[in-house]
């Protein structure tokens, strides 16, 4: 029975020119010097070495991996020894450099151990699809998309398989002498795809113009349910798209994928390739390239190893130099010129042609669009390609979107009937090209954003969390606060007591402080001699002040002699209590050697400069001395008699004051170090009076100040 077949909408007819390399079988082309073998062959996850520079792999060994799962693996497509591992030039229409792995051939060709299984049908799906993986195959006739990813459907959910041999642009002729010559291999690779899928039919697309391909797949399928379907020759009925319209009559919604409509498409090399692989267990090392074009003597398909450079191949088919114009890689619709023949081949790489300069000549210059509707007639999915080249032209790319540009497969059908000679497809790769990088960006942008909002939302959390714990820690300090009040008397008058005994001790210090500051304004505006109204203000100062300074010694020595509420007379356990006697004698000890410093202060200044009252001055010193000296040793008397009075029982014994040095040692040890530091000061005043060579007078008068104050320091 006949399989119907439906019609697609436009397309082409143009010159088919497969007739060059059909003359001749296929054949193996040699082995070249160096293979440079690309490591990102594939749409997906890229793949990293897995050997080094040096290392000597054999043929089909694994030289590059990975753990995704939407890589391709790459393996030695012979033996020899890895010369480089770097950036290098490949095939690809926007002539960019990608990871290579150079391997120098050895001649030998010798394979890794291998071996295939021969009842497939005994294995279950997985491990099929991983030795599809492990083999690297991907679309050989497409955009190289893992053929792993691309069978693992669920069970089913594939009502067609459709093996596409349609083959419809011109020139190329790979798949069909591989139907001509290896059908049995690819009915065999059909019937694996059709035990994993499981699918309800098998059709396979073929041109009506391979006559010999279809006699050759219908006497190797004559006893399967496959059916071998002719398809009218028209450019383009080999798109995937359209080769499900025409088999099937079902249409791929915009931005879907042929397993939405219950299809899967396999080209015909992938087909082989997954034959070897399961049967044979060889990894997809090699594939068919055509070899054509009016400037090659010895034109016709060749089986290649992936990475073979172009030159090579180019030598193989006998290229002439002197009419070469041009390499395409690819079909003349749908391929594009190569700048240089040290390219290496992929395993997407089906058609190699070197076109003369009439064969291939340069495109005419581009002209304005006459609208004359010619390439929307063709379009085989029914775009507005002149639309499409407004927007992609004016970068209205959202204008452009709304068009469905990424339908557009490319064909090149409408840049063929343009009569404008308008490069439609390079516009709209352009436009799809701009369209995927906003795309990267505005995804990009929102994980910024995303992650921008989650950062914030953490530290508001954090902060939540913070206060809450921070009240939490105040509360249960409130609740052990009051529970302390409650059991113990409050310090709160203790607190104000110690209070005020520092602010008593602040305004003692700066009472004192401003009496001191007055006196000195005194003595200097009496040595200048100033006018007695001056003179009388100062000394009401002086006197103001010093009444102040004595109010707030008082007052100070009242609040210490005061003890502290709710605590007891002395803070330590078994210290002596001091009487009232001796809390008055400290503080006169301290009284009399502040006033013994100042005195003494006063004279060294008098004797540096040499003032009329230094004899007065002197008076005074030796007065404090004596008041200082009568306190001094009341008070070691009465700290004496205290000692002789015995302790409680339960005290523990002190420290006696030979020990421990008493306030007024303290005192004593401070006058000494001043008495210094007067002498030293002394001192170089002589010194420099000597070097100045002063009066006889006022050298003695330093000399007698250094010795007084060397009597003072002992």
């Amino acid at each position: 029975m006949r399989h119907r077949v439906w019609h697609l909408r436009g397309g082409i007819h143009p010159p088919e020119k497969k007739s060059l390399s059909l003359s001749l079988p296929l054949r193996t082309a040699s082995l070249p010097e160096q293979l440079i073998v690309p490591l990102q062959q594939h749409i997906g996850a890229p793949v990293s070495p897995c050997v080094a520079v040096g290392e000597r792999v054999l043929k089909g060994q694994l030289i590059a991996s990975s753990d995704k799962a939407t890589s391709a693996l790459v393996h030695a497509p012979s033996s020899g020894t890895i010369n480089e591992i770097g950036m290098h030039p490949v095939i690809h229409p926007s002539l960019i450099e990608q990871p290579c792995i150079h391997i120098d051939c050895d001649g030998k060709d010798e394979w890794i151990d291998h071996s295939g299984v021969d009842n497939y049908a005994a294995l279950d799906t997985q491990t099929l699809l991983s030795r599809i993986r492990e083999a690297g195959i991907i679309g050989m006739g497409g955009a190289g998309f893992p053929s792993s990813i691309k069978l693992n459907a669920r069970h089913n959910q594939i009502e067609t398989l459709i093996i596409n041999g349609a083959e419809c642009e011109p020139y190329i002729t790979a798949d069909d002498i591989l139907m001509q010559e290896r059908a049995v291999e690819i009915i065999e690779g059909i019937k694996v795809i059709g035990h994993i899928l499981q699918p309800k039919e098998i059709l396979i697309g073929i041109e009506d113009n391979k006559l010999l391909a279809v006699a050759a797949l219908e006497r190797a399928s004559a006893e399967t349910t496959i059916d071998i379907v002719k398809i009218p020759t028209k450019y383009p009925s080999g798109g995937e798209k359209q080769l499900i319209k025409i088999l099937t009559g079902k249409e791929v919604p915009t931005g879907g994928l042929p397993l939405q409509v219950g299809v899967i498409v396999h080209n015909i090399g992938t087909v082989y390739s997954i034959y070897k692989a399961i049967i044979q267990g060889k990894p997809c090392i090699s594939r068919i390239t055509t070899l054509t074009g009016e400037a090659m003597n010895n034109r016709g398909n060749v089986k290649a190893l992936i990475g073979t450079p172009v030159r090579h191949l180019l030598k193989e088919g006998g290229v002439q130099e002197s009419q070469l114009f041009r390499i395409v890689a690819g079909g003349p619709m749908m391929g594009f010129t190569l700048p240089s023949a040290d390219l290496p081949i992929s395993k997407t790489t089906n058609c190699l042609i070197a076109a003369t300069r009439s064969e291939m000549p340069p495109p005419p210059p581009e002209q304005t669009c006459i609208r004359c509707g010619q390439c929307a007639d063709i379009c085989p999915v029914t775009l507005l390609p002149q639309q499409l080249y407004f927007f992609s032209k004016a970068q209205e790319f959202d204008k452009a979107e709304q068009h469905n540009i990424f339908d557009c497969i490319e064909c090149g059908a409408c840049s063929y009937v343009c009569p404008s000679h308008i490069p439609l497809v390079q516009y709209y790769r352009y436009a799809k090209g701009t369209i995927k990088q906003l795309r990267v960006k505005e995804e990009k942008a929102e994980a910024s954003r995303q992650r921008f909002e989650n950062r914030q939302a953490r530290l508001e959390q954090e902060a939540v969390e913070k206060e809450a714990k921070r009240k939490a820690r105040a509360k249960a300090a409130a609740e052990k606060a009051a529970q302390k009040t409650s059991a113990e008397p409050s310090p709160q008058s203790a607190q104000q007591s110690e209070d005020e005994l520092a602010r008593l001790k602040t305004a003692a210090a700066s009472t004192a402080k401003l009496s001191i500051e007055a006196k000195k304004a005194l003595s200097q505006a009496e040595k200048k001699e100033e006018n007695s109204d001056k003179l009388e203000q100062l000394r009401q100062k002086v006197a103001l002040f010093q009444a102040n300074s004595d109010k707030a010694k008082e007052a100070l020595k009242a609040a210490r002699q005061k003890p502290p509420a709710n605590t007891p007379p002395s803070s330590k356990v078994g210290e002596p209590k001091e009487d009232k006697a001796i809390l008055e004698l400290r503080e006169k000890a301290a009284s009399t050697q502040d006033a013994l410093k100042q005195a003494k202060k006063a004279l060294l200044a008098a004797k540096t400069s040499h003032t009329n009252d230094l004899e007065a001055i002197e008076i005074q010193v030796n007065q404090a001395k004596k008041e200082a000296g009568a306190i001094k040793a009341q008070l070691r008397e009465a700290l004496i008699a205290q000692k002789e009075i015995p302790l409680q029982q339960d005290t523990p014994a002190q420290p006696t004051s030979d020990t421990v040095p008493s306030s007024t040692e303290a005192s004593d040890k401070v006058t000494a170090a001043l008495a210094r530091n007067e002498r030293r000061k002394a001192q170089k005043a002589l010194d420099l009076a000597l070097a100045e060579n002063k009066s006889e007078h006022k050298i003695a008068t330093l000399r007698k100040a250094i010795d007084d104050a060397g009597s003072e320091s002992q």
